[in-house]
């Protein structure tokens, strides 16, 4: 079995409110692959908004399955924390308040 690869800490990439906007809406909406990702999901990570969890194992891909000939490792796949889904739901009411073309530009630290 293949060890899994460590967490690459990103190095200082600073993110606007819109790119961690746009990065959480992805990952909530689409499954997104750790090896087929950008720099601004690693920096998402170190900021406690996703974390990487092993994709579920599909019947077809137990050893078990005749289809086992074709098996391929799951994959890390990215999911919303906690602090993630409450830092996307702000950002969501955020952008609907009048200062958010300001907001927007920004770089994103956190919230407090």
């Amino acid at each position: 079995m293949r060890a899994m690869a460590e967490t690459p800490v990103p190095r200082s990439i600073t993110v606007t409110h819109t790119a961690v906007l746009d990065a959480l809406r992805h990952v909530r909406q689409r499954q997104v692959v750790r090896y087929r990702h950008g720099r601004v999901l690693d920096a998402l990570h170190a900021l406690g908004l996703i974390e990487w969890t092993r994709e579920p194992v599909r019947v077809s891909q137990q050893q078990s399955s005749p289809d086992s000939a074709f098996y391929h490792a799951p994959a890390e796949v990215a999911q919303l924390t906690a602090a993630g889904r409450s830092t996307f739901a702000r950002l969501i009411s955020l952008e609907d308040a009048p200062g958010w073309a300001h907001v927007a530009r920004t770089p994103f630290r956190g919230f407090r």
